[in-house]
């Protein structure tokens, strides 16, 4: 099966925060940073350090990019994350006009999670919101249509790409008259 493209930009922060805000509004008191010491993979992780989550669950809250959908298609999407201490949780949100969610609950190593939703609307933004105080750490999120995308190969062997010359080329066509002479 073929996955297509993840639709989520920048979801392993390797740009940064580029196409990503991060909120402490109301009475919550969180802060945020990239991760260079022991991210998932690559260079960088998103570190948010909640020390209070405020009235509302989104008070503490990142914003994602926009990613386009097809409505009534399934999506899976995928991420790492870990958290200081086991059995913190995040929400992770699907959401423009219309709102999706599920609620992950963390351990302290990393974990890859998953989450298989319908689209209902075309262009809903991710969101997580940071419903426990404590230590997050989130990393290589992505967004791709769960359902193989059929694809065509045709080979048509009258036409060449690349073409081996020199001994180098014997050697590839010709080994075993090579080896045993």
């Amino acid at each position: 099966m073929l996955q297509g493209q993840n639709l989520v930009t920048n979801g392993d922060f390797e740009n940064g925060f580029s196409g990503w805000s991060n909120f402490s509004g109301g009475t919550s008191l969180a802060s945020y940073s990239l991760e260079t010491a022991s991210p998932y993979q690559g260079v960088n992780s998103m570190k948010a350090l909640v020390t209070t989550v405020g009235t509302n669950a989104w008070d503490a809250q990142s914003l994602g990019p926009s990613f386009a959908t097809t409505v009534g298609t399934d999506y899976t999407m995928t991420f790492y994350a870990k958290s200081a201490l086991a059995n913190k949780s995040i929400r992770m949100i699907v959401q423009n006009a219309s709102y999706l969610a599920r609620i992950f609950s963390l351990t302290s190593q990393w974990a890859k999670y998953t989450w298989t939703f319908t689209a209902v609307e075309t262009t809903p933004r991710l969101r997580i919101n940071y419903i426990q105080a404590g230590t997050f750490w989130i990393d290589n999120i992505s967004v791709v249509p769960t359902a193989s995308i059929p694809i065509t190969l045709t080979i048509t062997p009258e036409i060449r790409h690349q073409e081996m010359v020199g001994f180098g080329g014997a050697l590839t066509w010709f080994r075993e008259r090579v080896l045993s002479s």
